[in-house]
């Protein structure tokens, strides 16, 4: 299967931006459906990862785990002073991936972080481009705001990270890009900082972030509440959209309450559109995933003024 931008456009009931179909199609993304039997084997060796108890749990204590990866990320960095060196290592490890509910075998090794782009050029292309700043939440190394600088180039971009490697990193970004409008700061998702406020026309993004709040996102939610940015956007691994008796979906379902990824968070979103503080532009799933998790389930909504 060849994915171009007319696949996505019928994947997602979308018309998408000239700009995310252009990047979409220099892509070359390529992927082969894997058969009912291949797919039964990768389920049981999923579960018995999970069933193995060896799995790490999301939360507080992992701070020093992305301490030391977003490190690698610098040092290699340094070195090369090339945007893939912000590319953080847990991707490409394998060249399954999922695909509609299915899991597919991926013709390239960096297959699921182009699937990644071809998303955020479909959303960020739709909720980004007249803004004037984006900060994200849990920015890691900083590569999804490179990206996005790509898109908009004039965007001021802020990367929010609880591991101090994070802002050493990004810090050493802006020395050897000085076109990227970006600068740093440490937050902790878990407690977040009530002084950091978010400029006006600005939009709020995470990516795979929120997975390590577990079921702990009241106080990030109040956050933003309070600091009422003009749109926010996740990419997330949301459990709320995929469907239990799909056995695809289920194994991702299962693995992810393993880890203690994120839960209960769109509820929350939804509870507050009830009330009428806020509205939801679109909560819709990708359809994309990883190996073991369908991670890509997107949440857009603002606070209503």
């Amino acid at each position: 299967m060849y994915l171009n931008s007319k696949f996505f456009e019928k994947l997602w009931s979308t018309d998408l931006h000239n700009k995310a179909r252009a990047i979409i199609d220099s892509l070359n993304l390529e992927c082969e459906i894997i058969g009912p039997d291949d797919e039964s084997k990768i389920i049981r060796e999923i579960r018995a990862e999970i069933s193995s108890g060896l799995l790490g749990k999301s939360g507080p204590s992992r701070l020093q785990t992305w301490n030391r990866g977003w490190a690698e990320n610098q040092e290699s960095f340094s070195v090369k002073k090339s945007p893939d060196s912000l590319i953080p290592k847990y991707f490409g490890k394998s060249r399954i991936n999922r695909l509609e509910q299915k899991f597919v075998l991926a013709k390239s090794q960096d297959y699921e972080l182009l699937m990644l782009r071809a998303i955020q050029s479909w959303v960020f292309t739709q909720y980004f481009e007249k803004l004037d700043h984006v900060y994200e939440y849990g920015c890691g190394t900083g590569h999804n705001l490179v990206f996005l600088h790509e898109l908009f180039p004039n965007l001021q971009l802020k990367g929010l990270d609880w591991s101090v490697s994070s802002q050493s990193l990004i810090g050493e970004v802006k020395i050897q890009y000085p076109e990227i409008k970006i600068a740093a700061e440490n937050f902790d998702l878990f407690n977040p900082n009530f002084d950091i406020d978010i400029p006006t026309n600005a939009g709020v993004l995470t990516v795979a972030s929120l997975e390590q709040l577990g079921n702990q996102h009241e106080k990030f939610v109040t956050y933003l509440m309070q600091k009422r940015p003009k749109i926010v956007v996740h990419i997330e691994p949301f459990q709320d959209l995929l469907d239990a008796r799909v056995p695809v979906d289920r194994v991702s379902i299962d693995y992810m309450v393993e880890r203690n990824y994120i839960s209960g968070y769109v509820e929350s979103i939804q509870s507050l559109e009830q009330d009428n503080r806020v509205k939801i532009m679109m909560l819709q799933r990708s359809f994309v995933g990883s190996k073991y998790i369908d991670g890509y389930t997107l949440l857009v909504w603002s606070p209503i003024e």
